[in-house]
């Protein structure tokens, strides 16, 4: 529905703002509604650096091990940073970069690409730099917690996103930013706020914890607790192996996959395709099909193996899911599984959603085993280590349905696996739990706003 906004060339201020989009009814709202809160700018809450150019790390200066962790922007989700996939760059080059090492409670807000979102530095994030992909807000006067969770809010996205600016590659100017007003409450309701932040931090992080002893429990199992594959140079294989798998480059014959398969078949196991009902693939609707709202479109890139990451949602209309739920449309006890891009990403669905999944994701439901272990089992090395020998050395992996059906799964005793579901369903009741501390929080910040406005 086509929505209509009026202003005087006055309040058009020194910007000379002449793009509709700027005006959104919405946007305006959030302006007045916080005005109203006689708020601060965020200039006067602290100081903001800037990232450095995109040449000052590049890919090839990664590297396997360091103490020294390089945040992208793909990293700074909503309310915290995401630490499962890590990107570590030389501990010599981190010194020399000291103009960009983050602090505790620094805030980093991307500014380039996925624009607005906003996580707090906790102390569990360690030495970092960051990427020119995102900003640092060094708040002074002001708790952490509370400016992200303002900042996370629909007000504060709103202030957020409609300083947007050009076309292909969007961005915020830092001028923008520097002038989005913060709500002041008083003390006593700023550190309510904080506190709850803080609380749901120390709720994921036992969330994390829980699901690394799973992790921990099966590996021990199998023998593979220390396992540390190597890359070995020269070794042999059998030509009847190679006629087996019909496969003659080197890499899929590197010991230390078959170290690992030995592990899986010194126990009882059987393939996926066995233990669980035929698979399901997603559809591609199209970016033409994409709409500024709706219903959610699930990408391999929203999946992680603890939640749903909704910061970068594409969306499609109502009449498409409508069309399309029947057929795609996950359910509740389903495992959404990755296998195109990042192949091997697993999520246990606990409870409905509406969405429809992208074709780079199947579904699985488990017949034989508790879907809990089965998931943690996909997202452990046992099963990432026969993908990458799949998988081997494409620029863009596909793990083919064939693959995903031949992996192997160890059945370990009914015992064990009762232990490892118990971990990780308390692993989900924590992560639970804290994203509805975070939900409060931001609706008591919301109501505030309302309430003065």
């Amino acid at each position: 529905m086509a929505q209509i906004s009026e202003i005087t060339i006055k309040e058009l201020g020194l910007d000379s703002r002449l793009d509709a989009e700027y005006y959104q009814p919405f946007y305006l709202h959030s302006i007045s509604a916080v005005e109203s809160t006689k708020g601060a700018p965020l200039s006067s809450l602290g100081k903001f650096i800037i990232g450095p150019f995109g040449s000052t790390v590049k890919i090839e200066d990664y590297v396997d091990h360091s103490n020294s962790r390089y945040i992208r922007g793909k990293d700074v989700k909503n309310f915290f940073i995401n630490d499962s996939d890590n990107a570590y760059i030389p501990d010599e080059k981190f010194s020399k970069l000291k103009q960009f090492h983050i602090k505790v409670s620094d805030l980093l807000i991307t500014v380039v690409g996925t624009l607005g979102n906003v996580s707090v530095v906790t102390p569990d994030v360690g030495n970092a730099i960051f990427s020119c992909k995102s900003t640092i807000f060094r708040p002074n006067g002001i708790s952490p917690g509370y400016l992200c969770v303002y900042l996370n809010t629909k007000y504060g996205q709103g202030l957020l996103i409609r300083n947007e600016r050009g076309a292909v590659q969007t961005g915020f100017n830092l001028k923008d930013l520097e002038n989005i007003l913060v709500p002041n409450f008083g003390s006593d309701f700023e550190k309510k706020i904080n506190s709850a932040y803080f609380e749901a931090h120390e709720l994921r992080q036992k969330s994390k914890s829980l699901y690394a002893q799973a992790e921990k429990l099966l590996l021990q199992e199998l023998g593979l607790e220390n396992f540390t594959p190597e890359w070995v140079a020269g070794y042999e294989t059998d030509f009847d192996n190679i006629l087996e798998v019909a496969r003659m480059d080197a890499e899929y014959f590197q010991p230390r996959y078959e170290i690992v398969k030995d592990k899986i078949r010194a126990v009882d196991h059987d393939t996926l395709g066995n233990l669980v009902k035929p698979l399901k693939k997603g559809i591609e609707v199209g970016s033409e099909a994409y709409t500024d709202e709706g219903i959610p479109f699930l990408r391999v890139s929203n999946i992680e193996k603890l939640r749903i990451d909704n910061s970068s949602e594409q969306y499609i209309s109502r009449e498409l899911y409508e069309e399309l739920k029947d057929k795609f449309c996950p359910k509740k006890g389903e495992i959404l599984l990755s296998k195109d891009g990042t192949p091997g990403i697993a999520y246990f669905l606990t409870e409905e959603i509406q969405t429809i999944i992208s074709g780079g994701i199947v579904r699985l439901k488990s017949l034989e085993v508790e879907p809990e272990y089965l998931t943690l089992v996909l997202n452990s090395l046992i099963v990432q280590a026969q993908i990458e020998q799949d998988a081997g050395g494409a620029l863009i992996k596909h793990w083919r349905p064939d693959q995903i059906k031949t992996t192997l799964i160890p059945i370990l005793p009914k015992e064990v696996r009762a232990k490892i579901v118990k971990m990780v369903q308390e692993s989900f009741s924590a992560l639970h739990e804290s994203r509805q501390l975070l939900e409060q929080a931001k609706r008591e910040v919301e109501e505030m706003i309302e309430s003065k406005a």
